[in-house]
């Protein structure tokens, strides 16, 4: 799996593995995260202090990525088709097209993507 975002946040952050990555508000000091590929269906987030969780099934897509807004209250993770920038910047990532994984399709094509959210108590 490769991550764009902050690489020695991801390792300090990830298991061994590479199926934990244990979410604290202090690895987005420097930016969000976005992984391909993913090698599940699903994305789990869940706490260790309750049994409440929420699983997103995503239908397709070879990106997912986690953010927060500086200073907020919550971490978003979300199906991506393209990456984010990497940290340092490239200059190709300047543009949406050149982004590694942006999704093409011509103005007449029409393209379906789903996902669903369970929640568990």
């Amino acid at each position: 799996m490769k991550s764009y975002g902050p690489v020695s946040v991801v390792e300090k952050f990830l298991s061994a593995d590479g199926s934990r990555l244990d979410l604290d508000y202090s690895m987005f000091t420097e930016g969000c995260f976005c992984f391909y590929p993913i090698n599940s269906d699903y994305i789990i987030l869940k706490s260790d202090k309750s049994t409440r969780s929420l699983k997103l099934h995503m239908d397709t897509g070879a990106h997912f990525q986690f953010w927060t807004a500086v200073g907020g209250k919550f971490i978003c993770f979300e199906p991506w088709y393209g990456s984010i920038t990497s940290i340092p910047s490239k200059s190709i990532e300047s543009s949406w097209k050149e982004r590694p994984g942006t999704l093409h399709i011509s103005p007449d094509e029409e393209f379906v993507h789903a996902y669903y959210v369970t929640i568990s108590k």
